[in-house]
């Protein structure tokens, strides 16, 4: 018998492809999906000749009975350069199932800039001089690997 990490019972997956939603079981292991199975009446459809869901056991088990799950989305203009050294949690994002960040793609972005006095516009929107600490974007490289983010 395998034994996983996870297994998120009866949830509705959306999958963002355009196809209806769907009641499915879904199997994680060490951070990675390892299966979606879906499910009729809430039991687990054949996925192949050997049952796979019939012989397994998970550490955690979440009914998601009456809840939707889906791909993480990703929000493609940020300012949260700092805010992932500011709230490593990123709970505002989290919570409303962000799971990828894209900052810096306007031209406005903590790295690569330094400056002594006011920061102009609009790259103040990012804060006071003093967040502007990486003269390369090595340095903001650096920095985001030593105090990683959730997203």
């Amino acid at each position: 018998m395998n034994i996983f990490d996870v297994h998120i019972k009866n949830g509705e997956v959306i999958d963002g492809t355009g196809a209806p939603k769907f009641k499915s079981d879904i199997v994680i292991d060490k951070g990675k999906i390892i299966g979606v199975f879906p499910t009729e009446n809430g039991d687990a459809r054949e996925p192949s000749e050997n049952h796979f869901l019939s012989n397994f056991r998970a550490k955690h088990t979440i009914n998601a009975e009456n809840k939707i799950i889906s791909p993480g989305f990703i929000d493609v203009h940020t300012h949260d350069d700092d805010n992932v050294f500011l709230d490593p949690s990123m709970s505002s994002k989290i919570s409303q199932g962000v799971t990828t960040c894209v900052a810096g793609n306007c031209g406005i972005s903590l790295a690569p800039f330094s400056f002594k006095g006011e920061v102009p516009a609009p790259i103040a929107l990012l804060g006071k001089s003093e967040v502007f600490r990486f003269p390369r974007v090595s340095d903001y490289k650096e920095e985001f690997n030593n105090k990683p983010s959730s997203v």
